[in-house]
C-alpha cells in the first residue's frame, strides 16, 4: 500500500488550483496569474507553521484528539485546525480555534516589518491594504471543545439528540404553562362560557364571540402564539420537524405529475 507524503503546503485551494493548471483548464493569459496565486498561498501555509506554539498544540491535538490533524496560524483567519485527507491527499480546513486577535494593516506599496504574509483587502476608496490578523491566541479548552463536537465520538449523535429533546420539551412546558395562566385568570363563568365555545369549534358550530368573552378567548390565542421556538437545525433540509420534501414540486428523484 502506497503512503501519501503529507506536504505541509498541499492544502484543498493548493491541490484544485494545481489540479486545474495540470489539466489546462486555465485560459492563457491566466496561468501566470494562478501560479503566483499559488506560490502565494503556499507562502501563507508554511509562514504558519513551525512556531513553538504551533508545534505544541499540534502535537497535544494528534495525541489527544485526532492524529490526522494539525494546528496552523492563518494570516487571514488566525489559528485553524486542519485536517487531512486521504482522497485527494490534501490538508483540508476543519476551522478557527482561536480567540481574540486585531487586523493589522500596511499600505498598497509596503510591507510588514517583519516580512511576514498577508491578504489582500480592498477598502472602501478603492485602494488596497495588505492585511493579516494578530494577537489571537489558541482557545485554552481546545482539547475538551473538539471531543464535545467530534461527531466519530461514540455516543454524539445520542447526546444531540437528547439535548434537542430536551429543549422541545421545556417549549412545550413553557407553551402550556402561557395557556395555563390565561385559563387561571377565568372566573368560573367565563371559564364555563369558553369551554362551550371550545366545543361548538370543535364540533363544526358557527359561533360569534362578543365583549369579554371574545376577549379572553383571543388572550388565550395570543397565549399559544407566544411559545419559545422550538430547536433548530443545521441542516433544516434533513430536520423532520423543520422541513419536510414536497415531490410535487420536482424535489428528489420523483416528479409528481
Amino acid at each position: 500500500m502506497t503512503t501519501l507524503i503529507r506536504t505541509a503546503w498541499l492544502d484543498v485551494e493548493v491541490s484544485t488550483l494545481s489540479d486545474m493548471l495540470a489539466h489546462g483548464m486555465w485560459s492563457p493569459t491566466e496561468v501566470n496569474h494562478i501560479r503566483r496565486q499559488l506560490e502565494d498561498r503556499k507562502a501563507q501555509i508554511l509562514s504558519g507553521l513551525g512556531s513553538a506554539s504551533q508545534l505544541w498544540w499540534t502535537a497535544k491535538v494528534q495525541k489527544e484528539v485526532d492524529s490526522d490533524c494539525r494546528v496552523r496560524r492563518d494570516p487571514a483567519h488566525g489559528w485553524m485546525l486542519d485536517r487531512w485527507v486521504e482522497d485527494p491527499g490534501c490538508w483540508h480546513p476543519v476551522g478557527y480555534i482561536g480567540t481574540g486577535g486585531t487586523l493589522e494593516k500596511v499600505c498598497e506599496h509596503e510591507q510588514f516589518a517583519d516580512g511576514g504574509t498577508g491578504f489582500a483587502q480592498s477598502n472602501d476608496d478603492g485602494s488596497v491594504s495588505l492585511c493579516r490578523v494578530i494577537d489571537d491566541k489558541v482557545r485554552p479548552d481546545l482539547i475538551e471543545f473538539l471531543r464535545e463536537h467530534d461527531m466519530q465520538r461514540p455516543g454524539y449523535l445520542v447526546e444531540k439528540a437528547a439535548k434537542a429533546a430536551a429543549i422541545r420539551l421545556a417549549n412545550e412546558k413553557a407553551n402550556t404553562n402561557r395557556v395555563l395562566q390565561a385559563v387561571d385568570s377565568l372566573t368560573e363563568k367565563r371559564l364555563r362560557e369558553f369551554l362551550s365555545v371550545e366545543k361548538a369549534i370543535q364540533t363544526g358550530d358557527t359561533v360569534t364571540m362578543h365583549g369579554e368573552t371574545q376577549r379572553q378567548f383571543e388572550k388565550m390565542v395570543e397565549a399559544g402564539k407566544q411559545a419559545p421556538p422550538g430547536p433548530e437545525s443545521s441542516n433544516p433540509g434533513m430536520h423532520p420537524l423543520v422541513h419536510k420534501r414536497d415531490y410535487s414540486k420536482g424535489e428528489g428523484e420523483q416528479y409528481g405529475s
